[in-house]
């Protein structure tokens, strides 16, 4: 993990931020999937099919301060702001990114919590 941290850092100019972090040392969380997420207060489920290793880098998104750390079930990139303090969660679909309406602290709480296999 600190050569993944660091090639995020070399990249970005900036350390990892700790929720970031958290993911990818939860090595239970990363070998879990696919995983299905339930959001407390939200409709719907979040399916991860798998998690992007953090030195899988994107040069659009590292210009753009976002980070990839997912592949949903419907084969979209999950990623995050790293220009806000509290990572909210964005999904790329064929070229558009769109804000999610949950943040990746919000992500790892009911990862942890209410993972549903």
């Amino acid at each position: 993990m600190v050569s993944d941290c660091r090639a995020f850092e070399e990249a970005y100019g900036r350390e990892m931020p700790p929720a970031l972090k958290a993911l990818y040392d939860d090595g239970e969380l990363l070998s879990g999937v696919p995983l299905r997420i339930v959001l407390p207060g939200r409709q719907w489920v979040v399916e991860i099919q798998y998690f992007r290793r953090a030195t899988q880098l994107v040069a659009e998104d590292v210009a753009r301060q976002r980070f990839a750390f997912a592949v949903n079930s419907d084969g979209f990139d999950m990623l995050v702001d790293l220009n806000e303090p509290d990572l909210p969660v964005l999904q790329r679909e064929f070229g558009d990114v769109d804000h999610l309406d949950f943040t990746l602290v919000e992500f790892l709480a009911a990862a942890r919590l209410r993972a549903v296999r």
